[in-house]
């Protein structure tokens, strides 16, 4: 048998389905840790939140495991990284009260103004395909439920007014390098 440090994880799976070997289930679940963690640590949590969204994922990570089928051609990678993020995001709208995780319609009204804009917009203008739209949305919900103030109205500037940096600083008083930091934070919180 090789080692299973150095197995994949389709490997694994196939192994412990075939073998019912409780040491092999084990050893798959210590050497994914990181990925539950990972996607945990995208929403950005406080410490008891975080506490909650890791258990929610090694929820996710264990349906993963049970229904993955090796057979159909897909890395688990992606399979169980899916699984986890729906876990969390099963786990933070059964919260009433979600704090700075507040989830949108796409179709609501992000900004309460004369430049008031819903998530379809942006994202129209974005997307090809209906998978891209589908992946842009999911990011642009969890971005704008994690932004500030701020950095949502220097989204907006920048997707749908199509503003430069320089005009987006005269717009809401910041110079422009600072405009350029909040850019990067706000291609940082989008990747």
């Amino acid at each position: 048998m090789m080692k299973l440090d150095k197995m994949t994880n389709e490997e694994l799976i196939g192994l412990y389905w075939s073998t019912n070997d409780e040491y092999v289930k084990e050893r798959f679940f210590e050497k994914n840790l990181k990925m539950v963690h990972g996607e945990v640590n995208k929403f950005r949590p406080n410490k008891q939140q975080r506490d909650e969204m890791v258990s929610e994922g090694y929820l996710g990570m264990l349906k993963a495991f049970n229904t993955f089928d090796v057979d159909k051609g897909c890395k688990f990678n992606t399979y169980g990284t899916l699984c986890i993020k729906n876990e969390i995001l099963m786990y933070l709208r059964r919260q009433k009260t979600i704090n700075k995780y507040t989830y949108y319609s796409l179709n609501q009204q992000v900004e309460n103004n004369e430049d008031s804009f819903t998530y379809e917009e942006i994202t129209a203008s974005d997307c090809v395909d209906s998978d891209t739209y589908t992946m842009v949305q999911d990011k642009l919900r969890t971005f704008y439920a994690m932004a500030d103030p701020r950095e949502r109205k220097i989204y907006y500037l920048t997707k749908v007014k199509d503003l430069t940096q320089e005009e987006i600083s005269k717009e809401i008083g910041l110079s422009r390098p600072s405009v350029a930091r909040y850019l990067k934070k706000i291609k940082n919180k989008l990747q």
